[in-house]
């Protein structure tokens, strides 16, 4: 089974660029036009970006072919990814996103736990290896629907029950 959100994570870093955008935009017609309305449609885009910023929706990819597990993931936040000023203060690896990947072998899969957060999922793997048990950093599972986190929880079930045998 695979599932890739590369299409929605596309979607949201475009609703971010636009929604930082456009609350600078309307801010900067308020000195023109009617102020109480610009001041309102910046409030309201700035708000949306806030809530985007705060799900901390992740670029997603899950593949439970052949022997491994394949996660692929890295937070989305394009605003800050070129910004020129950041380059300048060299904040610029502040707010970057590094690519980050987990390749778990199935038979050495131990457990794994989602955990409910505020505005988010987050799934934690847990492997077996020589000098214990592993505990993989935790994934954000916000762009991915109910009925995806339980394929992939089904898919897992699966994968243990197997390594129980």
């Amino acid at each position: 089974m695979k599932i890739n959100k590369s299409l929605k994570s596309r979607k949201i870093k475009f609703a971010l660029d636009f929604s930082i955008s456009a609350s600078f935009v309307f801010l900067f017609l308020a000195w023109f036009l009617e102020k109480e309305l610009m001041y309102f449609f910046s409030v309201i885009f700035l708000l949306l970006y806030i809530f985007l910023f705060l799900k901390d929706y992740n670029y997603f990819f899950y593949s439970d072919d052949k022997n491994k597990i394949i996660l692929r993931f890295f937070r989305i936040r394009s605003f800050f990814d070129n910004n020129m000023i950041l380059r300048f203060l060299r904040l610029k690896n502040f707010f970057k996103s590094k690519k980050k990947s987990y390749e778990i072998h199935k038979d050495k899969l131990f457990k794994y736990k989602i955990k409910k957060n505020f505005f988010s999922k987050e799934i934690i793997f847990f492997q077996k290896t020589e000098n214990g048990i592993f505990e993989y950093p935790a994934v954000n599972l916000s762009i991915l629907s109910k009925e995806e986190i339980n394929k992939i929880e089904r898919s897992i079930n699966q994968i243990i029950r197997n390594n129980k045998k």
